[in-house]
Parts: C-alpha cells; structure tokens; sequence
C-alpha cells in the first residue's frame, strides 16, 4: 500500500505542473460546465485517478475504481434495481478557526428504498471542486450481500461501542438499522467513520422497545485520532439517536492538520420505517484529497 505523505507529495506535485502533468486524450467530449477535454486515466503514485482539464487550467482528479459497476452490474443479474445515479450537490462554506471548508448534508427515508429486506443506501463522492464547493456523488440501494461482495461495504454495524439500551425488560428486536458518515483518503482507506445504530421494536404509533448506541472509529495507523465526540437522544415515539465526530491527522498533509467532521442522525420512525440525515465536512491541510461519503441501512 502506498504511503499516505508519498501519495500527497506525488498529487500535489501534479497539481503545481497543471496541465503539463496531465495529458488529454485525443478527441474531446462534453463534461458539462465549462470543461473542455475527456478523462484521462492517470497513475498517481500508483493509484488510478480520472483527470478532467477545465478552460481555466484547472484540473480535477477523480479517484475511481470498478466496485458501483461490479455491484450494479450483480444486482441487476438478480432481478434487482439498484437505482444508481449520480449527482453533483452543492456544499455550504464553513470557516473553522480562519480555514475555508466545505459541508454537505442531506436526509433519506426508507420509503425511498426498495421494498426489500436487507438493502442499503451507499453513496460516495467520486469528484469534488472547492472554489465551487461542490461534489459529485456516486449512490446506489443495493443487497447488503452484493454491496459486501463488491468491497463496498466493510462492516454492517458496529457494536464495539457503548450501549445506550432502552427498557431492561427488551431482550429482543424487530428492526435494526444504522446511519454511518465516513471520510476516506485517496487510497480507499476509511480514516474516519461516525455511526448512529438502532435497534427498535414498534406497536401501534410508538416504539414500545429500543437500543440505540454511537461509535466512533479513526484509522490510527495514518495518523488519524478523534478529537471531539458527542451524543444525544430525539423524540418520544420516534427515538432517534444523532451522534457527532471531529477527526484530526497532523501529519496527513506534512505538517499541516486536516480536519473532518460528522454528524449523523438515525431515527425509527414505525413498523417498519426509519429516517437519517447527515452533515459531512472536511477542512484544512490537504483536505482535498479527502471524500465523503454515507451508508444508510433503513431496518
């Protein structure tokens, strides 16, 4: 595996050169905006990146391999709908401490998934420009089993962390559902990841028996550590369950810390339906090179 630092010195040095680092393939397509060139497959320091030249002379890297494709590709021999789709979504500026950073948020609900047991909603940034502050999201509700086969998804939930139980009387569960954010790096590694687990039980308008639990998870080999980590409870009939995580790595971008931040909120919401929300943010050195992105596991 490639070395965070030699990977950002390699990506920061393409990034200095422009356009004389990258080359541009022959015949241009339309990209939409003002981009003016097709991608080009481009090795950095041993990882594959898509490079996308822009009439201004700035570059975009996309890091991308072939796992949406191998996971849709197996739903659909299933006789499964994976609603792929892919979107640009606009961020929030957000200062921290004198640094410019970008967030991005949303909500999903289950009755926006399939009617199945066991899928779950993954959704991944595969692109991202910080003078617009926008990212290009990769989704898709997919099998557990498919989405754990083609290296999507690592684990389903954790249950390392504190226990926040409900009633003692609960010793058993009809539902049990997750909202995880995560940041990865450009190698695919997940050096951050912010969960919200709950398992409920549900009778007439309320949940008559719950479990809820956070957990937070930085990749120390990296460098990565959490800095700050909170939790809380919502609602009455509706229990929810949002739980925060700052993540700071000092040594990710030489000497200067790169910062990410989760919130992340799961909320069961009947028999069986569940909502999440999420707000997902990166700043500081190198953040960049850095992406986001959620799973969202319904019931």
């Amino acid at each position: 595996m490639v070395p965070p630092k030699l990977l950002v010195g390699a990506v920061l040095i393409l990034t200095a050169l422009g356009t004389a680092a990258v080359g541009v393939a022959g015949g241009s397509e339309s990209l939409g905006g003002d981009a003016v060139a097709g991608t080009v497959d481009t090795f950095v320091a041993g990882v594959m990146f898509d490079a996308v030249k822009f009439a201004d002379g700035r570059v975009e890297y996309r890091y991308h391999d072939s796992m949406f494709d191998a996971a849709t590709q197996s739903a659909a021999l299933l006789d499964y709908d994976p609603q792929y789709s892919v979107t640009e979504v606009l961020g929030e500026r957000v200062w921290r401490d004198g640094e410019a950073g970008c967030e991005f948020s949303g909500s999903v609900d289950s009755a926006q998934a399939p009617k199945l047991d066991g899928v779950i909603y993954v959704e991944r940034e595969i692109g991202f420009f910080f003078d617009k502050c926008s990212q290009t999201l990769e989704g898709a509700w997919l099998p557990v089993g498919v989405a754990t086969d083609a290296g999507l998804v690592d684990e389903h939930a954790s249950s390392t962390s504190e226990s926040l139980a409900g009633p003692a009387a609960a010793t058993s569960y009809e539902y049990r559902g997750f909202m995880r954010g995560h940041t990865t790096d450009p190698v695919g590694i997940y050096v951050a990841k912010t969960y919200s687990n709950e398992q409920w039980s549900w009778s007439g308008s309320c949940a008559t028996a719950w479990n809820r639990w956070s957990s937070w998870t930085p990749f120390i080999p990296s460098g990565w550590s959490t800095y700050s980590s909170s939790y809380y409870f919502t609602g009455s009939c509706d229990r929810g369950l949002h739980t925060y995580g700052l993540y700071r790595n000092g040594t990710f971008c030489l000497s200067i810390d790169a910062w990410t931040e989760h919130t992340v909120e799961f909320k069961a919401t009947g028999d069986p339906a569940s909502w999440a929300s999420w707000a997902l943010y990166k700043w500081g050195g190198c953040s960049w090179l850095l992406s986001t992105g959620h799973w969202y596991d319904p019931y």
